[in-house]
């Protein structure tokens, strides 16, 4: 679906290419992938990034609304407003991935590969 979204041509000479799925997400409540996507500008490399694709995450208000980077500002394309989870989502998110024992991260994953 991820790919199927990106194959779509805007005339723009701006092109995604999503790669296979490099890791399985644990954290979010139903699982989730990681995608590796390169991005092409006139047919040469511009940008790596990756994407994670999960379901069930709970996403709290207030949401925030950001501006992404300026890579196309010297073509005169400005940058698109983003909308993200506030910062104490994302700073609680974290601590709570990086202070969760290792045993209950191996346990939800356990957990969830007996219930599909």
């Amino acid at each position: 679906m991820l790919q199927q979204a990106v194959s779509r041509s805007a005339n723009d000479w701006l092109e995604f290419q999503v790669g296979e799925s490099m890791m399985d997400l644990d954290g979010p409540l139903y699982g989730g992938e990681r995608f590796p996507v390169r991005s092409m500008l006139g047919g040469r490399p511009f940008v790596t990034f990756h994407v994670d694709v999960a379901v069930g995450d709970v996403l709290l208000e207030p949401l925030r609304v950001t501006t992404g980077e300026d890579w196309f500002g010297f073509a005169g394309i400005q940058a698109s407003p983003l909308t993200t989870t506030s910062l104490e989502q994302q700073f609680a998110e974290k601590l709570h991935a990086y202070t969760m024992p290792a045993q209950a991260r191996a346990t939800i994953a356990a957990s969830r590969t007996l219930s599909t």
